[in-house]
């Protein structure tokens, strides 16, 4: 399995325990898939359409525009801490994922609410554990091999402040060459 948004819904029906995901059976499922595709289907092209300056264009893009995205990921966590409501989801390692990356590069806009959502991902003990793995250098195959960066920002590019609120954002993306390293995400898990 080789995408994010097929991985974190299977590792979760799959050793989630019902914990990450609602059962295939239950009522809440939909929501969960709709929100759980929300990250890769409209957060990630609307940062895309940020980024790279295109014109908003509701009409021609799937996604409608950046502030309709940020939007509608407002209104859903409006009610509840997480997308699904007082838990956890898998979801939230999606969507929180984006959020934190949004604000990291400073494509964020002043939102108190996302904000707040990012602090409380960053501040999950799975994503500070995973930061810890990162910082070791990371597990599996890969280990004991030519060292990488500790994430996509590098040890000398990380903003400062990543995992500790909104305090040390950074303007510009840092390049990249070759095969990204893992990234940590919010619920304990590395991409």
């Amino acid at each position: 399995v080789a995408d994010s948004a097929a991985i974190c819904p299977y590792l979760a029906d799959r050793y989630g325990a019902g914990r990450l995901a609602p059962a295939t059976d239950d009522p809440d499922r939909g929501r969960f898939l709709f929100w759980m595709f929300f990250a890769p289907g409209a957060v990630e092209p609307a940062m895309a359409e940020k980024a790279g300056g295109w014109a908003p264009n509701r009409g021609a893009h799937g996604w409608g525009d950046f502030d309709a995205v940020l939007g509608a990921l407002e209104n859903g966590l409006s009610r509840h801490p997480w997308i699904l409501g007082a838990s956890f989801s898998a979801a939230d390692v999606m969507l929180g994922s984006s959020v934190v990356f949004l604000r990291a590069f400073g494509m964020l806009p002043a939102s108190p609410m996302l904000d707040a959502y990012a602090d409380r991902c960053l501040a999950r003990p799975g994503y500070q554990r995973a930061l810890a793995l990162d910082e070791a250098g990371g597990v599996g195959p890969s280990r004991g091999r030519r060292r990488r960066p500790s994430s996509i920002f590098g040890r000398a590019a990380r903003p400062a402040g990543l995992g500790q609120g909104s305090a040390g954002r950074i303007r510009r993306a840092p390049r990249v060459r070759g095969r990204l390293p893992a990234v940590p995400l919010p619920g304990g898990s590395c991409v």
